[in-house]
């Protein structure tokens, strides 16, 4: 093998996409080799009427994973991920394997899917299960996945809204095989803003710390949450505020950008404040380029999703069209 290859233990399918049946193909089409053993192999996913199958042995899997490494020597395998267990026996046997594997080449990353439950099921495994899962594999992990409620569950955290305890969601602006398409994140993005009241950050690979921000005001209700969460939130004090408004024949625009150019200075802002003509979308993406501002700020329009309508059309264009961090403020 010329490239570190990856050991994918979860379950797997003979119809349908989950588990291993979905990790598989997406890796190897990513170009990596992949070894998987399956902890339970199933007919289908549990969602449909009939179902077959089971887990497997924990002695099976730990043979198999023996046998693997007769074939692959532990020097070949640049990581291990982990997904659905179904018995406390098959995360010791793959514990066992990891500390193997660990044992004879060190740099072994351990990916781990804490797959446990979900907000809307709840815990879904046995208990032993999620116990033997915390035990066994959380603290081996080098990277972990859980979803909400996993990791509140590992964490300790209290149940609510998804965005209670989170001052700020950041999100990278496109993965590892998206390749150039950055309209590909479009869809991920809106369906986070359209469920959460946090502010989200979409960044790129060579994100710093910014010193400045532009505001992208347009006297709309949604542009004034904007401001006010700026003031309120905290996140963006110290920076300096480049408040951005571009005429759009609205009644009073003018009187509006003057008074929020005065509430952000009354609250200790530092503001270079522009009031502009053109197209909206152009001008602003000018500005940026002229001024290097470091952040974007824009605010989520509110109406309801039609078929053609993301956000309204300025932010998307804006997310689609600049590499610079993006905060977006419902």
């Amino acid at each position: 093998m010329s490239e570190p290859a990856i050991v994918s233990i979860q379950s797997q399918l003979v119809f349908g996409c989950a588990g291993n049946s979905a990790a598989v193909p997406l890796l190897q089409r990513l170009g990596a080799t992949v070894f998987a053993v399956p902890t339970t192999l199933l007919s289908n996913t549990p969602h449909y009427p009939t179902i077959a199958g089971g887990p497997l042995d924990p002695a099976l899997i730990e043979a198999l994973l023996d046998r693997l490494l007769d074939r692959a020597p532990p020097a070949g395998i640049g990581a291990i991920l982990t997904g659905y267990i179904a018995s406390p026996g098959a995360a010791a046997s793959a514990a066992r394997f990891i500390d193997r594997v660990r044992t004879a080449h060190a740099g072994v990353l351990f990916l781990c899917d804490p797959v446990m439950g979900d907000t809307d099921t709840g815990l879904y495994v046995d208990e032993a299960v999620a116990t033997a899962i915390t035990e066994e594999l959380v603290p081996r992990a080098d990277i972990l996945t859980p979803n909400l409620f996993e990791a509140r569950r590992l964490t300790g955290l209290p149940e609510g809204d998804p965005d209670a305890d989170a001052r700020i969601i950041v999100m990278g602006r496109k993965g590892a095989g998206s390749g150039e398409n950055v309209k590909a994140l479009g869809s991920h993005i809106e369906q986070i803003i359209r469920r959460v009241h946090t502010p989200v950050l979409i960044v790129s690979r060579d994100f710093v710390e910014p010193k400045d921000f532009m505001l992208a005001y347009d006297g709309r209700e949604t542009a004034d949450k904007a401001v006010k969460r700026i003031i309120e939130g905290g996140l963006l004090y110290n920076m300096t505020c480049h408040l951005v408004t571009v005429n759009n024949n609205q009644a009073g625009l003018f009187d509006k950008f003057k008074s929020t150019e005065a509430m952000l200075v009354e609250h200790g802002f530092n503001v270079q404040s522009s009031f502009l003509e053109g197209n909206v979308f152009n001008v602003l993406m000018d500005y940026k380029k002229d001024q290097h501002v470091d952040l974007l700020v824009m605010g989520a329009f509110s109406r309801s999703k039609l078929a053609t309508v993301f956000l309204g059309s300025n932010t998307l264009k804006m997310i689609e069209n600049t590499l610079r961090p993006l905060l977006v403020l419902r």
